[in-house]
């Protein structure tokens, strides 16, 4: 694929002093004439399932009630079982619908291998989160 430039720009690019101011503008003119297209397929609010790590305090705990309260299935992971049960609770409160059931709340710590695996294959028995 040849690129024809104007002869304006080539006889700019022809003195040396003013072709690296060029070099950026051609740059920049390249990107935008070669993006990406746009994405095709979102996935509705309804439709999202997320998995939030260290969810019982903080910014994941606010980011559970966010997700549970546009219509999002939400699996909570957090060390702290009770806090982890109390973030679910507020998460099933929190939700639009009536599927209670697409908020799952499972202790673990992230950091720790075997509770990651135990959070996997609770998500693939079959929880209606998944």
């Amino acid at each position: 694929m040849a690129i024809t430039l104007p002869p304006i720009l080539v006889q700019l690019l022809q003195k040396p002093s003013l072709s690296f101011a060029i070099i950026p503008l051609l740059l920049a003119l390249y990107r935008i004439s070669s993006k990406k297209p746009k994405r095709l397929l979102k996935v509705a609010k309804s439709g999202e399932r997320v998995l939030i790590l260290g969810a019982s305090s903080g910014i994941g705990r606010s980011v559970a009630r966010q997700y549970a309260a546009r219509g999002a299935r939400v699996c909570v992971v957090g060390r702290r079982e009770s806090l982890v049960e109390e973030v679910a609770v507020e998460c099933r409160n929190a939700q639009t619908s009536a599927r209670s059931h697409d908020v799952l709340g499972v202790p673990g710590d992230f950091t720790n291998v075997q509770d990651m695996v135990r959070v996997r294959d609770t998500l693939e028995k079959g929880a209606s989160i998944a």
